[in-house]
């Protein structure tokens, strides 16, 4: 086919160009239309037709999932763009929409506990998810510095999540000092990282209140980046976030009616 013919939507039939269209891997092709049915930080130009169905069904029952979670949003708003943070405490679990996700008709939920290094052997059996060394959960956090023409341009923290096809990258501008990006990827890895050998219940229960403090932590320095409060705001936020993980190691917090982490 030359490079300006138009080609069916493998889904909807609809014939669309090349600026409205993605290629699969099997050689199908999807419009934009159904494209933005899927989730906006997956590759389905990785996938084959089938894989992208099934994706599509996933949002569908996502998007269930979400209409039918209770949420506490936070919203910001920088220049003309909006995000909304969605966060839920009892449940560890959160959600987002953005510049990014805005074209995107399914929120996706995410679920704080799946925050590990990924292995494929594990995940397509039916084992659960092993315990994690300290070491191993601050291991699988990493800061990357990027560069453009050969100059610094900013900095990327990645935090993987347990699943193949998906990551979630915190990125820094070029203008943040070395040492407090460096600051923040510490403390994030010993937020993460904390994971004290004891009895298997209060492994899982430690495990949750950190991934709930984790959600509220990374909310906070979020807000702290949108609404201008700088590198003082996010290391606030991340010293309090490490003061309230030491307090759950040392079974100082418990967890309220309502999800939220309480001082004991």
């Amino acid at each position: 086919m030359g490079l300006f013919s138009k080609e069916s939507c493998c889904f909807c039939g609809k014939e669309v160009g090349l600026m409205s269209r993605t290629k699969l891997v099997d050689g199908n092709y999807i419009c934009d239309e159904c494209k933005h049915l899927t989730h906006p930080f997956i590759r389905i130009d990785h996938l084959n037709r089938d894989k992208v169905a099934s994706l599509m069904q996933e949002m569908e029952e996502n998007e269930a999932h979400f209409q039918a979670t209770n949420w506490r949003e936070s919203k910001r708003r920088h220049g003309a763009d909006t995000w909304i943070f969605y966060d839920n405490y009892e449940t560890g679990e959160f959600a987002l929409y953005s510049p990014e996700t805005k074209r995107y008709k399914n929120h996706f939920v995410y679920d704080m506990a799946m925050v590990r290094p990924f292995d494929r052997a594990l995940a397509n059996s039916d084992m659960r998810l092993p315990l994690l060394t300290q070491q191993q959960y601050k291991d699988s956090i990493t800061l990357t510095q990027k560069e453009m023409g050969g100059k610094p341009d900013g900095w990327v923290m990645h935090i993987p999540y347990f699943r193949e096809d998906m990551n979630i990258d915190i990125k820094f501008p070029a203008a943040m000092k070395e040492d407090d990006v460096r600051y923040v990827y510490d403390s994030a890895r010993q937020i993460i990282g904390n994971v004290n050998p004891a009895s298997k219940d209060r492994i899982e229960r430690q495990r949750e209140m950190q991934g709930i403090n984790m959600t509220q932590t990374a909310n906070k320095i979020l807000g702290a980046v949108l609404s201008g409060k700088g590198t003082e705001g996010v290391v606030k936020a991340v010293e309090q976030g490490i003061e309230m993980n030491q307090d759950i190691e040392e079974g100082k917090v418990k967890k309220g009616l309502f999800g939220r982490l309480k001082k004991k």
